[in-house]
């Protein structure tokens, strides 16, 4: 059986590079291919506050807090020289001062060491070994590929599957082989030693002529190895929360791509912010007044609330943040689309406006907002993060290396390693009650999260159904508190409705109703998938069981493409969908589809393939072809976030640009109705017109999900939106 090839490109290259610029002493070394890129900066002038000043009102009473003690420091452990510790990972090791540290700490690449006279190498990395293998089958392609990935090695002789022990009793798979590379005899030996299902590699690489002298020292330096649990600067995990985390695209609430959970509602807050039953609450705003109209929104804010850096929190910082947020030069998604329901904010971000009309500073603390209608869900809207508040003073330079990120959240940062792990304390300030959690710590580890849950690395973990068994059993180690919740989401195919054929309804309903949905189920969710009838998740105010859908039926179907424009498949012009693809190969859902449009309409759909990282602005910027799946999950409990946001033509996340005037003026119509049964019923109703339409091939509503927590966590709640919550939680024994 041909061995798999497990250890990703990125790692053999960073291994293997350094074996192609040096090589031993008195050899002529090759000259290194490229230059490293300098990464590129960027700065923008910020935009002052130029809202009005009134006249002082008298504020409501607000609410005391008593502060919580500052987090213990943390405790960074300094390596001496010939020493190597990672107490982010959980090892460390010694070597000999005459060694040459040729590489520190680059992704899963830990050390690489060269001996004095460059005969020596060794290469130290960290892995994670997949639930469905073996150690032995993962080390040995691991072996396989670093010797393959040379390019330059002839093995003639590999063991596998040896064992190794270290003076400490660790046990390690071993691996070794002798050959030639470039005419030098050389020898390759590899050592995986496993932590849970945590791997260290030791990978040594040496000149089998020139070697002999160090063979002592690398002896040494391999049976130095020790593993232990991570605790990065000391941090004390009895009152810690460890949860899996990346390096976005941006710290910017403003650009922010998902909902207020996760580190950007640990670090920043606004106004207002959702609660784990998803209604509005106070957040910098104790208070506010609605005016009889349903127009005028009066907010009162903490006096006491601060940014981390010791600078008071006031009115002007609003301003100053959505006018940011609007600022086309942010470059925003969403900015527009929540805030847009206050006077001048489109003029505002079309540079007609040199402020925003409909907010007014009357005074340090009170803040006056002006709707253009009245807007029930207008709270909710303000509870998503393009509107949170951000420092005037940071906020350009806060995606910089060294740039500060300066919020007013429950927790500050007061570690960030770009790209291994961020380290929020908790705010001892913190306006609005006492914070349990000494820290929260976002470890931006390469492996599942599963994994890094069952190794002891992070504290919650999202799992589907197929192991809820394992996470209930106390003696595995998936073992937690399980959470259910509901989620809000619809998965659907978004028609290009501005351009040719989908900008006819009968090619919409064609291509709607020769998906077999049911099939789909079957063969991709294993009959357990909710299906579609309309936009709403059940769940959602405004969910109507009883929505008719477009239905699976070729007959229709066709004729439907009889009473196109078109008249029939052969006169359609050129159609392609835009997905991503693997390796250039589809999906097999994606070809499902294919299949049933070719198999029962006779129509050849082709494919605009889209690199990952570069297809959300794609979509954004109209630079598709003709159809695209897409999803959507509710950021507020309202049927607006999905009927208005998606489907009205003067909408930015109507990626599928469909106009209809008729379903504009009833969602126009439906923002400002008071009651709330005429309200959801017009939704309904919209609802009907969208499917009858086919503004879009409605396909599954997401899953229940499910939520491990660590014993001893208290306080967390699933909830179907994404809603910051870790300023609530504790740990058995740590409750405030």
């Amino acid at each position: 059986m041909k061995r798999r090839r497990w250890l990703g490109p990125v790692l053999t290259a960073v291994l293997f590079s350094v074996l192609a610029c040096v090589v031993p002493a008195g050899q002529q070394a090759a000259a290194p291919t490229s230059a490293p890129i300098a990464a590129s900066t960027s700065t923008k002038t910020p935009i002052p506050p130029t809202a009005t000043v009134t006249p002082t009102l008298t504020p409501l009473p607000m609410p005391t807090n008593t502060p919580m003690p500052t987090a213990r420091p943390l405790i960074e452990s300094e390596a001496q020289e010939g020493e190597y510790i990672n107490d982010l990972q959980g090892i460390s090791l010694e070597y000999p001062r005459s060694w040459e540290v040729l590489e520190e700490n680059n992704g899963q690449s830990l050390l690489v060491l060269g001996s004095e006279n460059y005969s020596v190498y060794i290469f130290v990395f960290s892995d994670y070994l997949p639930s469905d293998t073996s150690l032995d089958e993962y080390s040995g392609s691991t072996l396989d590929s670093f010797i393959e990935s040379s390019g330059t090695i002839a093995v003639n002789n590999i063991e596998y599957d040896l064992e190794y022990e270290f003076p400490s009793g660790l046990e390690a798979w071993y691996g070794r082989g002798d050959g030639t590379s470039e005419g030098f005899a050389v020898k390759v030996e590899l050592l995986m030693v496993p932590h849970g299902s945590r791997l260290f590699g030791i990978f040594l690489y040496s000149y089998s002529d020139y070697s002999r002298p160090y063979l002592g020292e690398t002896q040494g330096i391999v049976n130095s190895l020790e593993v232990y649990t991570p605790h990065p600067y000391g941090v004390d995990r009895s009152n810690a929360l460890f949860l899996p985390g990346y390096e976005p695209d941006s710290y910017d609430p403003a650009k922010w791509p998902g909902s207020a959970d996760s580190l950007i509602g640990d670090i920043f807050s606004g106004l207002v912010r959702l609660d784990t039953s998803l209604q509005p609450i106070p957040d910098l705003a104790y208070d506010w007044d609605i005016s009889k109209d349903g127009t005028v929104y009066t907010f009162y804010l903490h006096e006491d609330a601060q940014f981390h850096d010791g600078r008071p929190f006031t009115a002007e910082d609003v301003v100053f943040s959505w006018e940011h947020a609007l600022d086309p030069e942010t470059e925003s998604f969403t900015a527009v689309t929540y805030l847009g329901d206050i006077v001048g904010v489109e003029e505002y971000a079309n540079g007609e406006a040199d402020s925003i009309a409909g907010v007014k500073i009357i005074d340090d603390y009170t803040l006056e907002v002006t709707l253009d209608a009245a807007k029930v869900y207008f709270l909710s809207k303000l509870s998503y993060p393009v509107s949170w508040i951000v420092d005037r003073n940071t906020i350009d330079d806060i995606d910089d290396n060294d740039g500060e990120i300066n919020g007013t959240g429950p927790f500050r940062v007061v570690r960030h390693d770009e790209n291994a792990i961020l380290i929020l304390e908790r705010n001892p300030v913190y306006y609005l009650h006492p914070v349990s959690l000494e820290y929260v710590v976002y470890t931006y580890l390469p492996a599942p999260s599963m994994q890094l849950y069952e190794t002891g690395d992070i504290d919650i973990v999202g799992i589907d159904r197929d192991f809820l068994d394992r996470a209930e059993d106390p003696g595995d180690p998936l073992y937690g508190n399980v959470h259910e919740a509901s989620q809000l989401c619809t998965d659907y195919l978004v028609f290009n409705s501005s351009k040719p054929p989908f900008d006819d309804p009968a090619v919409r309903r064609a291509f709607a109703q020769a998906i077999d949905r049911d099939q789909y189920n079957e063969v991709f969710l294993d009959g357990e998938g909710i299906l579609a009838n309309g936009l709403f998740p059940p769940g959602l105010p405004g969910y109507n069981p009883d929505v008719r859908p477009l239905g699976y039926d070729i007959d229709a179907a066709l004729q439907a493409l009889e009473d196109s424009t078109y008249g029939s498949a052969d006169a359609l012009p050129p159609i392609s969908l835009t997905t991503t693809t693997v390796g250039g190969d589809i999906s097999q859902s994606t070809a499902f589809f294919i299949e049933a449009w070719q198999d029962g309409l006779g129509v050849s759909v082709g494919i605009d393939a889209v690199d990952s990282e570069s297809i959300r602005e794609a979509l954004y910027d109209g630079e598709y072809a003709n159809m695209v799946f897409w999803g959507w999950c509710a950021d507020y409990a309202d049927p607006e976030n999905f009927a208005d946001l998606l489907f009205h033509s003067s909408r930015e996340q109507n990626i599928g640009m469909y106009s209809n005037s008729d379903v504009d003026a009833l969602l126009e119509q439906a923002r400002s109705i008071e009651s709330v049964e005429e309200r959801m019923a017009l939704y309904q109703e919209i609802e009907q017109m969208l499917v009858d339409d086919a503004a879009a091939a409605f396909l599954t509503h997401s899953e229940a999900y499910y939520v491990v927590t660590r014993e001893g966590l208290l306080g967390y709640e699933a909830v179907p939106i994404g809603v910051a919550q870790n300023m609530n939680l504790s740990f058995e024994g740590q409750e405030p």
